[in-house]
């Protein structure tokens, strides 16, 4: 189908009528999700191309992306209509990249770049992208990196040494068309099998908000010493590399100022035990978020035992679900032997953080003794998520503790489980029956109840509730609880 009837009809239809707010709006999702997207809109009507103009903003994503020169073709000596479409569209041209810039006017810029391993005259390209940005240095705020030798990397990353950004994020991917020493990979016999940016602080701008995908920046300490602290950074997102836990230990307490920790994906080099002695005890004494995710419950128990937040109140974490078990189930041994260590750790974790509000739990062989155990530790819980859980009675009687079997004249509220509880998400537990959950909802939103109500549930691929359950929930309370269908 050709794009410019498409153009036309869009240009003509109901959408061309629409507000220059709402188109605003729309403009400025568009360009966040393709580069293209203001120049193509400047081609569809005289009125977009005008309201687009006025929207600095969508100006202000800048995306450069290094490639090899493609293969020049012969012509044809006959094309399709959708070839000289194609040929005539502005996608995928250069574009005049003052323009843009004069464009953006003074708004934050954003820029992505992208280089491919085999781009011919890449150091000519970075001094063009340079001498062109150098006038609007202040006004970028936000850089995305694609590459694949961390080398460049931090070469790059030094360019903006002198600027106060947002938001960086450094995506490495694991590559074999690169040599080894030039992608950064550091030696198998070495603690850190990833993409080490070595000398990265030396050279970081004042970031607040740092994402590295398969490459990790280096350590500040020395002969346990911490050289400096990047008092500026406050989120840390690490993620899809391969280090043993002292090592990212050593990385994480050079970022004791830290708001907000994401480590997901990442595995030991060597085979870690659960019950080696860490080597140093970091606390967090501002951290209020922490999400742990799509790591074993032995690489777990090392990093809970390290990590101290004594101001969490958000906590996410993630294991490898059942297969993490497989090997426990084929020697005999019983679940709750085999995640004794795991639960214990976890329950002593949240203990040390009794200000968190929510919980997320997906993917874990917990069984329901432990999760028990851990919420005991946390009374200001406003919001749990269980997603993929071994939950099933014994949790939930917990959760429900109705007060008659507590005792008269007694302080009910500090025997109840979670009294704070408002909010419960429960998602793929297939051991979890409907009768618990009408128990629970009975006993928290029930005129004899000395907690907070249940007031927002929802429910999803259990196969012993239905809908039949979830309508008889309803009827419990239905001025205070909300089931989200």
């Amino acid at each position: 189908m050709s794009t410019r009837p498409m153009l036309a009809s869009a240009a003509g239809s109901k959408i061309g009528s629409l507000p220059n707010e709402l188109l605003t709006e729309v403009f400025l999702l568009w360009s966040l999700i393709d580069e293209d997207g203001p120049w193509m809109a400047c081609s569809v009507c005289k009125h977009w191309r005008t309201v687009v103009l006025e929207c600095r903003k969508a100006w202000s994503d800048l995306w450069f992306n290094f490639q090899p020169t493609p293969e020049c073709t012969p012509a044809a000596w006959c094309i399709e209509e959708d070839e000289v479409l194609a040929a005539i569209s502005p996608r995928g041209k250069a574009r005049p990249w003052d323009l843009w810039l004069e464009r953006s006017a003074a708004v934050p810029l954003s820029l992505r770049l992208t280089i491919a391993p085999t781009c011919p005259r890449t150091e000519q390209k970075l001094r063009k992208l340079l001498f062109l940005l150098e006038p609007h240095m202040s006004r970028i705020q936000r850089v995305t990196l694609s590459l694949e030798s961390v080398h460049l990397a931090v070469l790059i990353v030094s360019l903006f040494s002198k600027v106060r950004l947002d938001r960086l994020e450094i995506n490495v991917p694991q590559s074999p068309r690169l040599p080894r020493h030039f992608r950064g990979v550091v030696g198998i016999d070495s603690p850190v099998e990833g993409h080490v940016m070595k000398y990265f602080w030396n050279f970081s701008p004042l970031v607040s908000y740092l994402a590295c995908r398969e490459c990790i920046p280096n350590s500040l300490r020395s002969n346990g010493e911490i050289l400096a602290t990047p008092g500026h950074l406050r989120c840390l997102d690490i993620s899809t590399v391969t280090i043993c836990p002292n090592e990212l230990l050593s990385v994480l307490s050079s970022c004791i100022n830290l708001c907000i920790l994401r480590l997901g994906n990442i595995e030991d080099v060597f085979k870690y035990s659960s019950s080696s002695p860490v080597v140093e005890v970091v606390t967090f004494d501002a951290l209020q978020d922490l999400s742990v995710t799509t790591i074993s419950s032995t690489y777990c128990c090392v990093m809970l035992q390290a990590l101290k937040a004594p101001q969490l109140t958000k906590f996410k974490i993630s294991n490898c679900g059942i297969a993490e078990l497989k090997e426990c189930i084929e020697k005999g041994i019983k679940t709750y032997d085999a995640m004794a260590n795991f639960g214990t750790i976890i329950a002593a974790f949240l203990e040390h953080s009794p200000l968190i509000t929510t919980l997320h739990i997906a993917d874990s062989p917990l069984p329901d003794r432990y999760l028990v155990g851990a919420l005991k530790q946390l009374p200001h819980l406003h919001e749990l998520r269980l997603t993929s859980v071994l939950v099933g009675a014994p949790a939930f009687r917990a959760l429900t503790s109705l007060p008659e079997r507590l005792g008269a004249g007694k302080d009910q509220s500090k025997k109840m489980v979670c009294p704070s509880l408002q909010r419960l998400q429960v998602l793929s537990c297939d051991l979890l029956d409907g009768s618990l959950l009408i128990n629970l909802v009975k006993a928290r939103n029930g005129p004899r109840s000395t907690t907070l109500p249940i007031t927002s549930l929802l429910v999803e691929e259990c196969k012993k509730v239905d809908q039949r359950c979830l309508r008889d929930i309803q009827k419990i309370d239905p001025k205070r609880l909300h089931i989200i269908q």
